[in-house]
């Protein structure tokens, strides 16, 4: 009799490793998705301000009239959102850098940021600016812009 109690406990205990071994799977999978779905949120979150920080550039661009509609856009620009000209090299139109932060809060020296990039070109009273950032499609914002003489 003995013997056959034996026997059970070894089935049940055997059952249990399975049901144990079992549920160990089902979490590590479980981690692994919650894992995966906090990167994913993390990765479009940091998209999204970009993105916003894109589309107000390009507010900015449209908002300007008249003979320095370029010069209006960058000191907009600057004013709004922080904005910092940069020299590009090329010498035709202006070029100006965002640097984003999770919370648009001021950068501090050397911190590792997200550039936005507007580059502005005026001609035959067309004022162009593409926006471009790393993580986005570049955004292309033209206006025309009536010279009164």
């Amino acid at each position: 009799m003995s013997r056959n109690a034996y026997r059970k406990s070894q089935i049940i205990l055997l059952e249990f490793i399975i049901v144990v071994l079992f549920f160990s799977i089902c979490a590590a999978v479980c981690v692994s998705a919650f894992v995966k779905a906090d990167y994913l949120s993390a990765s479009d979150r940091e998209k999204n301000r970009t993105l916003i920080v894109m589309e107000s550039a390009a507010a900015c661009v449209k908002s300007v009239e008249g003979n320095n509609a370029p010069e209006e856009a960058g000191n907009l620009l600057e004013k709004q959102l922080g904005a910092v000209a940069k020299d590009d090299g090329q010498g035709q139109g202006a070029t100006y850098v965002i640097h984003c932060r999770e919370k648009f809060e001021k950068v501090q020296r050397g911190e590792k940021t997200h550039p936005v990039y507007i580059h502005m070109t005026f001609e035959n009273n067309m004022l162009t600016a593409k926006i471009e950032a790393n993580n986005c499609d570049p955004l292309i914002v033209k206006k025309y812009i009536s010279v009164k003489e």
